[in-house]
């Protein structure tokens, strides 16, 4: 309620004495990465109409390989799309325009830390809807969701990658608890392929499914899907709803590497489907 009211009173992005931020000034944030204190950054845009006091729910959005947060929230179909709901759309920004997620060829900086400092850093900033704190992204993004869902967990509470997902050596067993995640692929993807890829000589994208067993695993879900059949856009769905924490719901497609059309619809959808009932 105090940061609610800072927030109101100073106005977004000088509050607690911070520079302003949003779509075109990246908010600025420092956290330590093992070698001292490391610095990132990130972009941010509200809700049209947004009260200043309403909670938001969030999604923070991780660009994939090459990409960059500035080009995210410069997407104004996928932007507009989530604040036309009503959500605050935070745009993470990879170092050198990669992801150093779990198993990555890129390991600049310690980027568990970097999503931990991000989300600390809107939620003291913003007052947030504690039920909806998404975390979603595409390709190497997507690989980065999977990595959060694993390794950070709460305050986010629904996982919602596309066409990216663990990479080898895969982990074991997640720390971060059970997850409640849709995962959305095509089958015809050979960017990154359902069954994983080498990456040159060292590194390898992890089969999709074999990364599912680890989340069933750890939400203690049956082995068999309580169904397949569940059409969501373009794609058929298979839900495991009967876990003992959490859910899943591996969405298909028959396209490419791609974002099918009207994935942030459903995904809302899912999410207030979900709301209240997600383990983190």
């Amino acid at each position: 309620m105090v940061a609610s009211l800072l927030i109101v009173s100073f106005g977004f992005g000088t509050a607690f004495g911070q520079a302003a931020c949003g779509t075109d000034q990246p908010c600025r944030v420092s956290f330590p990465d093992g070698n001292g204190v490391d610095e990132g950054r990130y972009y941010v845009e509200e809700p049209a109409g947004w009260d200043g006091e309403t909670p938001l729910p969030v999604i923070v959005w991780f660009h994939g390989y090459q990409g960059s947060g500035r080009a995210a929230v410069n997407n104004r179909g996928l932007v507009g799309a989530w604040t036309n709901a009503g959500y605050l759309f935070v745009a993470g920004d990879g170092r050198d325009n990669t992801w150093a997620h779990q198993g990555s060829p890129s390991q600049a900086r310690n980027d568990t830390a970097y999503v931990r400092t991000v989300i600390e850093a809107v939620q003291d900033r913003y007052p947030t809807n504690p039920e909806r704190i998404v975390a979603a992204g595409f390709s190497q993004g997507g690989s980065m969701v999977w990595s959060v869902a694993c390794f950070v967990g709460a305050p986010f509470t629904h996982y919602a990658p596309i066409s990216g997902a663990f990479w080898e050596p895969m982990p074991a067993s997640c720390d971060a608890g059970p997850v409640t995640m849709r995962h959305t692929h095509g089958t015809s993807d050979r960017v990154v392929p359902m069954t994983g890829r080498p990456i040159g000589d060292r590194w390898r994208q992890a089969d999709v499914l074999a990364g599912l067993d680890v989340l069933r695993a750890l939400n203690a879900c049956p082995a068999l899907a309580d169904r397949d059949d569940l059409a969501v856009g373009s794609s058929t769905c298979q839900v495991w709803s009967s876990c003992t924490d959490g859910a899943l719901q591996l969405c298909l497609n028959n396209g490419g590497h791609g974002v099918p059309s009207g994935w942030s619809a459903t995904t809302q959808a899912w999410i207030e489907a979900t709301a209240g009932a997600a383990a983190h």
